[in-house]
């Protein structure tokens, strides 16, 4: 029985390492705008998954080690024929550092090292449901 399942609605964006900018004498590294954008809206949506499955304003975050699998269902291009697997970009181990990274922020772990094992899928959105948006579907085991 999984421990936590959450559906983070829209297109999945992968990590991406941080640009690079100069400020002043300094060089700091800035996060992507739209990776960052995504990262926010997935940390919000699991935040209130955590809480509303927990019963609680502040659930305690896990701190043992678990399993996570993601299903990441994307929207397919129309140059890709109906019969065609979801083999392009993004990278798949990129969007689930991702959904580590937001798990993290939305206090469901304590950290994402916590992690153990684990696996995910890239499907094209149209392959299983007709009609279905782009999303994420996330489950946390033991």
């Amino acid at each position: 029985m999984p421990l936590f399942t959450c559906t983070v609605p829209g297109p999945a964006v992968g990590w991406r390492a941080p640009d690079v900018v100069q400020r002043g004498r300094h060089q700091v590294g800035v996060t992507p705008a739209k990776y960052a954008a995504w990262r926010t809206h997935a940390t919000g949506v699991i935040r209130m998954a955590w809480r509303d499955q927990r019963g609680s304003a502040a659930p305690a975050a896990i701190d043992q080690e678990c399993v996570l699998e993601v299903v990441f269902f994307m929207t397919r291009p129309r140059s890709r024929s109906k019969h065609a697997r979801m083999d392009r970009k993004p990278d798949g181990s990129n969007l689930l550092k991702g959904i580590e990274d937001a798990m993290e922020r939305a206090g469901v772990l304590i950290n994402d090292s916590r992690i153990t094992d684990g696996c995910y899928r890239k499907r094209y959105a149209d392959d299983h449901r007709a009609a279905q948006p782009p999303h994420a579907e996330i489950a946390l085991t033991w």
